[in-house]
């Protein structure tokens, strides 16, 4: 009973993460994607008002609209390896505890033949 409700526990908390992890990429898409339409249409459109005048503030964003998925892409990124490699850490480590659990188990049997 007490494993079952570990194990819920455990089910609860990563789905939490991935829900987390989702959301993340959905939010990413959404604003990048409003980036860019602004970047065309909004500073385009300024340019055009502009009579040709070269605005300073349009060559600054093109920068930072750039850089903007660029460095939040790398932080996506780590926030994927951390979510989709917490699992493979902890199988592991049950592995390893149960081989040296094993281990152990067979050295106090050796002693006692």
């Amino acid at each position: 009973m007490e494993n079952e409700i570990i194990r819920l526990e455990r089910a609860r908390k990563r789905v939490g993460q991935l829900k987390k992890f989702y959301s993340h990429i959905m939010i990413y898409i959404v604003v990048n994607i409003a980036l860019v339409v602004l970047k065309l249409h909004l500073f385009e459109s300024l340019r055009d008002w502009g009579n040709g005048i070269e605005f300073h503030e349009v060559h600054w964003t093109d920068r930072k609209i750039i850089s903007t998925p660029l460095i939040w892409g790398v932080f996506l990124i780590g926030h994927g390896i951390w979510v989709y490699s917490r699992p493979l850490t902890r199988r592991w480590e049950e592995r390893q505890i149960k081989k040296y659990m094993a281990k152990e188990e067979e050295e106090e049997l050796k002693r006692y033949r």
